[in-house]
């Protein structure tokens, strides 16, 4: 096997142009796997290697809508919400959906809270057992005032 020549530019570049034939432009650098390349060339196959992919689909309305809403919902971009779709990924939770799940999670502290009061002896802390119940009561109103909010439309 010949080693490179020592001066590229004396080796044609031999790239394939748009037309179908070869680039016979003086070669600027000789290129590990792809040989001899002018400038030009050379300088599209640098671009190429850190361009993104386009990908373009065509859909029903149907199935724009339902990809715009599910984006709108999600506060994601359509193409976001597309990858979501693509990859099986999870949508991230509302901020509806968030505040409810804190809340529901604190309805259940208090809940264990009032089970450990009755439970720790003969005589339970009613004092203790009430100052519960009515934070229980509020947290309750609460995730309904969310789930109705929810209902209508809102966030």
């Amino acid at each position: 096997m010949t080693s490179p020549p020592s001066h590229p530019q004396s080796v044609p570049c031999l790239q394939s142009t748009n037309r179908g034939g070869l680039c016979m432009a003086p070669s600027f650098q000789i290129h590990p796997t792809h040989g001899p390349m002018c400038r030009l060339h050379l300088f599209h196959h640098h671009r190429s290697l850190n361009a993104r992919p386009n990908l373009q689909v065509r859909v029903n309305a149907q199935d724009l809508f339902a990809l715009d809403t599910m984006a709108e919902a999600h506060n994601l971009t359509r193409a976001d919400a597309f990858r979501r779709v693509l990859h099986h990924l999870p949508f991230p939770r509302s901020k509806t959906d968030a505040d409810m799940y804190l809340e529901l999670r604190k309805i259940g502290v208090n809940i264990n809270q009032i089970a450990k009061c009755l439970n720790q002896g003969d005589k339970p802390d009613f004092d203790v057992i009430q100052e519960h119940l009515h934070s229980l009561d509020s947290r309750l109103d609460a995730v309904a005032h969310m789930l109705c909010h929810a209902d209508a439309g809102g966030s």
